[in-house]
């Protein structure tokens, strides 16, 4: 299947298939590529500045499977590069997941994958995007 080299914010929608533990999670960490599998140096978000500390409140709503976050269950807001993941942690600083953050919204993060190996690239969103047409598919 071909993908348009174009992917545009409509696809952050997609992200929220992965976050319920479905097949569709797990069919995107075989998209990673072998050599990329257990990598902990994600170029999106390598600084401590790029991590969003979560409430115990926020913390428990990630554990239901909830894929938003809401901005009063983050205790430290992240500074992201435009566009870019943030890491999201517990209050031990253990990785939680990977997510889109927005400061101007009430809904700060918007997770996009709980692999901690997964590298939030353009590959990610073209493997998402053919994912999610499989299952439209369907």
């Amino acid at each position: 299947m071909e993908c348009s080299s174009e992917v545009g914010p409509s696809l952050i929608l997609l992200s929220s298939y992965d976050t319920y533990g479905s097949a569709f999670m797990k069919k995107s960490q075989a998209g990673i590529k072998k050599e990329q599998r257990g990598r902990i140096d994600n170029p999106v978000a390598s600084l401590e500045s790029d991590s969003a500390q979560l409430t115990t409140r926020g913390i428990a709503r990630f554990r239901s499977g909830h894929p938003w976050i809401y901005r009063g269950d983050v205790e430290s807001h992240p500074v992201p590069a435009l566009g870019g993941a943030v890491r999201v942690v517990d209050r031990r600083g253990r990785f939680l997941a990977w997510a889109h953050y927005s400061a101007e919204s009430e809904i700060s993060l918007r997770l996009l994958s709980r692999f901690e190996s997964e590298i939030i690239d353009r590959e990610f969103w073209l493997v998402r995007l053919e994912q999610a047409i499989d299952l439209r598919q369907r």
